[in-house]
């Protein structure tokens, strides 16, 4: 009898499971001390382990929170800047500009404000050695 209410107290107290641990530990007192004091211990660590748990997820959860608001931050601002390229995109091919050879790699625009004016620098070709 005493290893089959060992295997059930181990099985109750892995489970992380309080319900029922006062009263086996009132039977286990009246009949053997030791073991009521080994189910005390164990019963006291699993309340500090559960508590700890808690403590770490909460911490967890709202870490998480604070990297869902910044992802949405992060997302409301790429959204805008997209709309901002798209519109200078828009802007520059009503007025002729020819987007592909200034999205070469190596290429840069160059802009002369008082001409109102902006022409592509193309990349320098590498010569093979």
């Amino acid at each position: 009898m005493p290893e089959r209410a060992r295997d059930i107290v181990e099985l109750l107290v892995a489970a992380g499971g309080g319900a029922g641990i006062t009263g086996f530990w009132a039977w286990l007192n009246g009949r053997r001390p030791g073991q009521a004091a080994i189910l005390g211990a164990a019963a006291q660590l699993q309340e500090a382990l559960n508590k700890a748990a808690e403590n770490t997820v909460a911490g967890l959860r709202e870490e998480v929170d604070g990297l869902r608001q910044e992802i949405q931050r992060l997302e409301g601002e790429l959204r805008q800047e997209q709309q901002r390229s798209l519109s200078l995109e828009s802007i520059l091919r009503k007025n002729g500009y020819d987007l592909s050879d200034a999205t070469q790699p190596g290429a840069f625009t160059a802009i002369d404000p008082a001409a109102g004016t902006a022409s592509v620098v193309p990349p320098r070709r590498r010569r093979k050695p």
